[in-house]
């Protein structure tokens, strides 16, 4: 369940007003922090289905940094972002 709670009751799919509903700002947030965080999932898939090894290490692109490391790039970028 989001953080921002359920609106409905799932026995019965009635409304639950005790919900407050969303202002367009919070809502915003919500969408912008869905689709960055499907970006972030979506290169990291990316880049791990077009790893390649050499010596027992998988790299990226063109060799200069290995999976691991551009891994970690992504999620410090994240929490620097």
């Amino acid at each position: 369940m989001s953080k921002y709670g359920n609106p409905y009751n799932p026995n019965d799919l009635e409304p639950n007003l005790s919900v407050v509903p969303l202002s367009a700002k919070e809502m915003e947030q919500i969408l912008y922090d869905a689709w960055e965080n499907g970006c972030r999932q979506g290169l990291k898939v990316g880049i791990t289905r077009f790893a390649w090894w050499k010596d027992g290490i998988q790299y990226v692109g063109s060799g200069v940094w290995t999976l691991e490391r551009a891994l970690k790039a992504i999620e410090e970028e994240r929490s620097n972002g």
